[in-house]
């Protein structure tokens, strides 16, 4: 069921210690992913880590039952991010091309990744580019019926702007360095359709996608779809057309297994757009939406702070309810502590943003999980981006501080002989996609911070030094903190009804529980 899911958000360009205890950036492959989820695989060019040991599924163990890979269609660049699509119909040609091989089988590792997540109760969801493109083949056969070239020189032109943001305002569509595609233009006169095998007047760019989702989804089975940058696609009609052939597809592919009438239970189409037009959801166009104000809340929330023009209780209100936003239904909305995107101010890695507000060791790994509390009893889905749930970096700086007191040990990272528990994931992402991903007009965007914020990290950071000075610890209570244990109050008044259809939270008890966050 869609209201019972917890998604776990994997890049596929990871890091790791080296052996002179630096960091070495390498693919994760196909077959490490499989190693994540099989118990009986052990990865590829990560073998050795000990989540990717055989007689472990660490997916499984951890408790999440929906896995979404970044971007896996093949790219141009070397496999970074994946927002990159070059080849919509082939899963990307690294991905399949673990180190010792001598060619790429990106199509049997997926296959079998896949058919794998399905054994294990599973679900696999990818991430979709629709707005852009770099150096796709129909570019260099037939450029003007496909493509947009440069959306500021022609802002007349119908695909020009962007479909509409929250407050309904467009703006000139961004390629951030990729190509825009057309989707509202028409053809000049009728040209074949490759899904129906007629003719239509259809942009061709629209037909390129439908082949592309019929191909995921009949011959690898997906069963989600996360839809990138959903305002710069240009068109809404379009946006639902795609929903409604992938949602067909899948009713197609679950009638055939003779599974019943609740398909559409067990399939979601969500799109990113962070400014929540919800009109995308009112008229049906997607199944849900990233809620990114879940995010914007909390990361004040856990400083004590609230979201700039609301009190405290509004912001925890709208936190830990997302209908007091806009949506209907939990199953609308994806809620997350960090995305992919950690990029900017108060959207880099959790315990990174904590750090530069002055908090240290305790205090950290309480906030951490105070987070992770509120995100697995909000009304919504919860998804978790990889590395994220864990507290090892708390660990790492203690061990870090323990060496220097002894004099001795790595100025950095823990050495590569270190052991690493199979509780914490071990792989470490970037600290966002590389700079031929971002576009200048976004790098501008993350330039400017907001003071208000800041001013309320700083007052946290002083707070918590106060304290420090005035106590030996805080002893051994499970938050310790007024302004937690004010959200945690608050978070109890939402009615068990209303929690009750977020489900997930029973299928990660036993995960929150160890890590000290039951409630």
């Amino acid at each position: 069921m869609n209201n019972r899911m917890v998604i776990y958000e994997l890049p596929t360009a990871w890091t790791r210690v080296g052996e002179t205890g630096g960091r070495e950036r390498a693919v994760g492959t196909f077959k490490d992913v499989l190693g994540l989820v099989d118990e009986n695989a052990e990865g590829a060019n990560f073998a050795g880590l000990a989540v990717l040991q055989k007689g472990h599924s660490y997916l499984t163990e951890l408790g999440v039952n929906a896995l979404e890979l970044l971007p896996a269609a093949d790219s141009f660049f070397k496999r970074s991010w994946g927002y990159d699509t070059a080849h919509y119909l082939a899963p990307d040609w690294e991905l399949g091309f673990p180190d010792g091989q001598t060619a790429s089988t990106a199509n049997a590792d997926l296959a079998a990744l896949v058919e794998s997540c399905h054994r294990h109760g599973i679900r696999f969801f990818i991430d979709v580019v629709m707005a852009f493109a770099k150096n796709e083949a129909n570019q260099w056969i037939d450029f003007d019926d496909f493509c947009l070239l440069d959306a500021h020189l022609t802002p007349a032109d119908p695909d020009a702007h962007t479909s509409g943001r929250g407050d309904g305002h467009q703006e000139i569509r961004d390629g951030f360095g990729s190509t825009l595609f057309r989707y509202a233009r028409p053809l000049p006169q009728a040209a074949y359709d490759p899904i129906g095998g007629g003719a239509t007047q259809e942009a061709p760019a629209r037909a390129l996608l439908y082949c592309y989702v019929t191909r995921w989804m009949r011959d690898f089975r997906v069963d989600g779809i996360r839809m990138d940058s959903v305002e710069n696609v240009s068109s809404w009609d379009f946006i639902q057309a795609y929903k409604d052939r992938a949602r067909a597809l899948f009713q197609e592919r679950w009638q055939a297994a003779g599974l019943g009438a609740a398909a559409d239970a067990h399939f979601l189409v969500v799109g990113e757009e962070l400014t929540l037009p919800f009109g995308l959801l009112t008229q049906n166009r997607l199944d849900g939406l990233w809620n990114e104000e879940f995010l914007r809340r909390l990361r004040p929330a856990i400083l004590g702070a609230s979201k700039d023009g609301e009190t405290f209780e509004q912001s925890i209100r709208r936190l830990i309810d997302c209908r007091n936003l806009g949506f209907s239904d939990g199953a609308q909305a994806i809620l997350y502590v960090t995305s992919h995107d950690v990029e900017g101010f108060q959207k880099e890695r959790l315990f990174t943003m904590l750090s530069r507000s002055g908090l240290q060791g305790p205090d950290i790994e309480k906030r951490i999980k105070l987070a992770f509390a509120c995100l697995l009893t909000a009304v919504g889905i919860p998804m978790i981006l990889a590395g994220e749930r864990s507290t090892r970096p708390v660990r790492r700086e203690r061990q870090r501080n323990r060496q220097r007191r002894q004099g001795s040990g790595p100025g950095g990272f823990l050495s590569s002989g270190t052991a690493v528990p199979a509780g914490d994931i071990p792989i470490r992402l970037a600290a966002g996609p590389p700079p031929y991903e971002r576009g200048g007009a976004e790098r501008e965007r993350h330039r400017f911070h907001s003071r208000g914020l800041q001013r309320q990290q700083a007052r946290a950071g002083m707070e918590a030094r106060r304290r420090r000075a005035g106590s030996s610890g805080g002893g051994g209570e499970l938050f310790g903190l007024r302004d937690a244990e004010r959200a945690h109050r608050l978070c109890g008044r939402v009615r068990s009804a209303e929690l009750a259809g977020n489900a997930s939270w029973a299928s990660l008890a036993g995960g929150a529980a160890a890590a000290g966050c039951a409630a």
